[in-house]
């Protein structure tokens, strides 16, 4: 059992070294993307995909998390997750998100919350009461 976590504990430090170092020589020639800062995250945009850094995705964790943002299927970066665009679905972990989706009228795309019978919009109220997964 020890010798196992070990293992997996050693294969998690090789994957984020290794997705690191991907992203380090995607961005190593600013001369090839525009670079946008903002509070708690970066966007990198290159021609075909974009990269997002978030420098403190929740409490008490150190590192920042990268995603690479694309419209193609192709793997940019192993061990770096890809997300496709455009978003077609959306689980909500706070329903403090839930007035920025509905700010852009993309309550629809809204298949699950945490906290559903903690929202008020009406139109996601509706979806909750359509859909059950929303609990």
């Amino acid at each position: 059992m020890k010798i196992l976590i070990i293992i997996f504990l050693f294969s998690i430090s090789i994957n984020s070294y290794s997705s690191e170092s991907c992203i380090n020589n995607l961005i190593k020639d600013k001369n090839k993307y525009q670079k946008i800062d903002y509070a708690g995250f970066t966007v990198n945009i290159f021609n075909s995909f974009k990269i997002l850094y978030v420098k403190k995705p929740w409490r008490n964790k150190q590192k920042g998390i990268y995603y690479i943002l694309t419209r193609e299927t192709e793997n940019i970066c192993d061990n770096v997750t890809h997300v496709k665009l455009p978003v077609e679905k959306v689980i909500s972990f706070s329903t403090t998100h839930i007035p920025a989706l509905s700010y852009m009228n993309e309550e629809k795309k809204i298949v699950g919350v945490i906290g559903g019978k903690y929202i008020f919009n009406q139109k996601v109220q509706g979806l909750i009461h359509q859909h059950d997964p929303f609990h």
